[in-house]
């Protein structure tokens, strides 16, 4: 599961990083001149790693012959 955290760094920064599984741990992905638009980015990636959650456990699932409603 990865997590998308905004970071005030001064009165005029604000950072996005996200922290996975990965064991490098977290990783720095943006920079933005305001909490609005820091929190806005964080939230897309939100939803795109959410969907891209989604997409993959719904791509094993009907590969998977034990998967419900598979006959």
């Amino acid at each position: 599961m990865l997590t998308d955290d905004v970071t005030a760094t001064g009165p005029k920064s604000f950072q996005v990083s996200v922290t996975g599984p990965d064991p490098r741990g977290t990783s720095l992905i943006g920079d933005f001149g305001s909490l609005h638009e820091a929190e806005a980015f964080a939230d897309q990636m939100r939803v795109i790693d959410a969907d891209r959650s989604h997409s993959a456990w719904s791509r094993n699932a009907c590969h998977n012959p034990a998967a419900p409603g598979e006959t």
